[in-house]
């Protein structure tokens, strides 16, 4: 989605430190919570000019942080290093009302995932590697994993599904899933019976889907005990 909708590094805020977090939006009229994280725009970028409801909610007081609005969800936030990963801020991807509604269609979700405008960015990353659909299977080790999140650890190979995600399906209902984007991963370990838990967070390195992670740092979830970490990638021994 975010080839489809973004500021594209066009300078939309004013912070003393970059963060990952949440925003909450509308796709085809359904409340959706999406990670999200502040980045460095780069030299030369343009001012954003749509009218915006996706700023920081650094500035904000509380009762205006309460409000179920588009935009950051809430004060959870953890420390980003900001680098920006090939966003060139000369324009910026969607409709203007986009992003002053926060109500995008039901079609941005529809069919492969698009390519980037090459003056959003020019890079290359998951999204274009490998003939641009990424490795056939993703390795994924869970482990430490303890209580009931302890049915979550092992060594997965995870098929894949399509615009960059990789899922597995324990055949009960439970699963393994993970998503890549240029600039963001996140990895969902679902249980029909539990709940779950989740962890993203931002490479500290240019993106593509050969990187690994050897840790999840902002896991979080619903089962009792402690969520295992995962390291996932091909590069993964």
């Amino acid at each position: 989605m975010r080839t489809q909708f973004g500021p594209c590094g066009q300078i939309v805020e004013y912070l003393n430190h970059c963060y990952s977090t949440t925003f909450r939006l509308w796709i085809g009229g359904i409340e959706t919570i999406v990670p999200a994280r502040w980045y460095f725009a780069p030299d030369g970028a343009k001012l954003f000019s749509p009218p915006n409801a996706f700023c920081s909610n650094v500035y904000a007081k509380n009762m205006e942080q309460s409000a179920p609005g588009p935009g950051e969800v809430d004060r959870n936030r953890v420390w980003d290093d900001g680098h920006n990963p090939g966003y060139l801020g000369q324009c910026f991807a969607g409709e203007p009302e986009w992003f002053g509604t926060g109500e995008l269609p039901a079609s941005v979700l529809v069919g492969p995932t698009p390519g980037f405008d090459p003056c959003c960015n020019n890079t290359v990353g998951c999204l274009r590697c490998v003939g641009g659909r990424g490795p056939a299977t993703m390795r994924l080790v869970a482990t430490g994993g303890t209580g009931i999140s302890a049915a979550a650890n092992g060594i997965f190979q995870l098929p894949y599904i399509g615009d960059c995600n990789w899922s597995y399906s324990f055949g009960d209902g439970r699963s393994w899933t993970v998503y890549f984007d240029i600039d963001f991963w996140l990895a969902l370990y679902e249980d029909p019976g539990h709940g779950g838990f989740w962890g993203y967070g931002s490479p500290a390195f240019p993106w593509t889907c050969f990187s690994e992670r050897d840790d999840v740092t902002e896991i979080s979830g619903f089962l009792p005990g402690t969520a295992p970490a995962v390291v996932f990638g091909t590069n993964v021994p």
